[in-house]
This record gives structure tokens, sequence and C-alpha cells, in this order.
């Protein structure tokens, strides 16, 4: 059995929910189970020129991250001409996130393939 936790975000996010289908049972699921996870962003603070630029979602004990399935990317609110890709792993670069991140969502600003 897992169990599913709400991850810690970077001071950028500020509101968000995140639903479950199915919702688990006294709190798990059973091994194997397949689950529909939803996050949507309600609101986010820009941090001097940092937008939000990743969601790495983070699982506790019992979770495969290699058997995830990722969905439909989320779309593009700005006029950058970027768009969000999945990936297994990206390596940050500034203070605030060096080293290995993912999997999860990231923003590839100039759709080079390199988020």
């Amino acid at each position: 059995m897992a169990t599913c936790g709400v991850a810690s975000a970077q001071p950028c996010l500020i509101d968000y929910t995140v639903t479950a289908d199915p919702a688990p049972v006294g709190g798990q699921y059973s091994a194997g189970q397949q689950v529909l996870f939803c996050l949507t962003i309600n609101s986010w603070n820009q941090a001097g020129i940092n937008w939000l630029h990743g969601v790495v979602p983070t699982f506790g004990a019992g979770w495969d991250p290699a058997s995830f399935i990722a969905g439909a990317p989320p779309f593009e609110c700005g006029f950058s001409g970027g768009s969000w890709t999945y990936a297994n792993s990206v390596t940050g670069t500034s203070p605030s996130n060096v080293g290995a991140q993912g999997p999860g969502w990231f923003f590839d600003l100039d759709n080079d393939g390199d988020p």
C-alpha cells in the first residue's frame, strides 16, 4: 500500500489544488492501482525575473516514478512562445534549485528540448 502526500513548493507557488481519481481509501492506495492526479495552480508570484518554470510532484515510499504516465501538458498562458514538457530529469543551475529535478513538468522557453 502507498500513501500520497502534498509536496512543499518553492516561494513562487501561492495556491494550488490537487485531485486524485479515485480518491484513496483510508488515505491509501493498493499496490498496482492506477490513479489520475490533477494539479491546478490557482495563484503564483513572480519572484524578480523568475517565473514558475517547473512542477515536480513529491511522492512518498511505495510510489514508482518510473511507472508514471504523463498526461497532456499544461497550457502556456503567457506570450513567451515556449511550451511545457514532461521530463524524467532536468538539472537546475540557479541558486534556488541546483541539481537534478524531476520527474515533472518543466517550461522550455525556446522549445529546444532543454527546459
